[in-house]
């Protein structure tokens, strides 16, 4: 069975959100350039705009208490603006969302600018987030991130460079699909069971 797992790469500007996506999306060419362009609205190919599909195979994750073995989905990845003023064309879309990947600076000076993303998108399970504290540059060590919004607070932490260790983001991205296509098949589920 394929199913579609629509998810947001959202967070403040200048974050990193466009190069991270497009690295999942193997659009290497854009990892060369150090040109920053703010992202408009949601970005799609003809119109400034984007969302990227990309198809992947899912691995269940037993000891997270995944029934089902391994799935083929689509993955409709959003570039989202960091533009606190299009925080209401999220809120518009947020129906249809199943994750969102925050991405925030990892000297930890935007953790706390999450909230209005989260209160827009709307997904009320700590695991249908994630939060990639990513470095643009080399630099020193870690510096703590710590959201203090509610769910994000439980939502899992990734410190990410792409620099350094592009593909322990990969590995992160493809947990945290496994993750919510749990949720979605939770949902489906329970829907369901709701028209018996």
């Amino acid at each position: 069975m394929d199913s579609k797992l629509v998810v947001f790469m959202a967070g403040p500007q200048k974050t990193g959100k466009t190069a991270i996506t497009n690295y999942l999306a193997e659009m290497s060419e854009s990892l060369e350039s150090n040109e920053y362009r703010p992202t408009q609205g949601v970005r799609y190919p003809t119109t400034h705009s984007r969302i990227l599909e990309i198809e992947k195979k899912l691995i269940a994750d037993p000891k997270k208490g995944q029934k089902w073995r391994e799935a083929n989905v689509t993955v409709e990845l959003w570039d989202c603006s960091g533009d606190l003023n299009l925080v209401d064309c999220w809120r518009a879309f947020s129906n249809k969302i199943h994750g969102a990947i925050f991405v925030v600076s990892a000297d930890g000076k935007n953790d706390k600018d999450l909230d209005p993303w989260q209160e827009a998108i709307g997904l009320a399970k700590p695991n249908q987030y994630t939060i990639f504290a990513h470095k643009q540059v080399q630099s020193g060590g870690k510096t703590k991130v710590k959201p203090t919004n509610k769910v994000l607070s439980k939502s899992p932490i990734v410190y990410t460079n792409l620099d350094q260790d592009p593909e322990s983001i990969k590995t992160e991205f493809d947990s945290f699909l496994s993750n919510i296509y749990s949720v979605y098949l939770e949902n489906r589920e329970r829907e369901e069971n709701a028209i018996v």
